[in-house]
């Protein structure tokens, strides 16, 4: 098993509480309500099923990370790596996070982690 499935399993983080929106890289743009907003239709869309969505990966060179469009509309969670589970049966959302890279933290600033 590759590390990449084990750093993402080391922390959920619900964004139904809407915590995430006091962590640096998530987006001012809409307010939270917007984004939950947006995730309650999808969920009455999909009924009993469940939305698995990946965000994008980092880029190779030195250039702006943008994230992927469907990832960012539901959650506005702009940070590499970034899977989103949306589960219809149970209304709830969770965003699985890479862990703290503290080196590379010091190098390109904060980063939304887990925690």
């Amino acid at each position: 098993m590759s590390t990449l499935p084990r750093a993402l399993f080391a922390l959920l983080i619900t964004l139904g509480a809407g915590t995430a929106s006091a962590q640096p890289l998530f987006t001012d743009a809409f307010p939270a309500e917007e984004f939950r907003a947006r995730r309650a239709r999808l969920m009455e869309r999909i009924g009993d099923g469940a939305a698995l969505l990946a965000g994008a990966a980092e880029y190779p060179a030195y250039v702006r990370f943008r994230q992927n469009n469907h990832v960012f509309y539901l959650t506005g969670v702009e940070v590499p790596r970034a899977i989103v589970l949306v589960d219809g049966r149970t209304k709830t959302t969770t965003l699985f996070l890479l862990p703290q890279n503290e080196r590379s933290e010091r190098s390109e600033g904060p980063v939304l982690v887990p925690g």
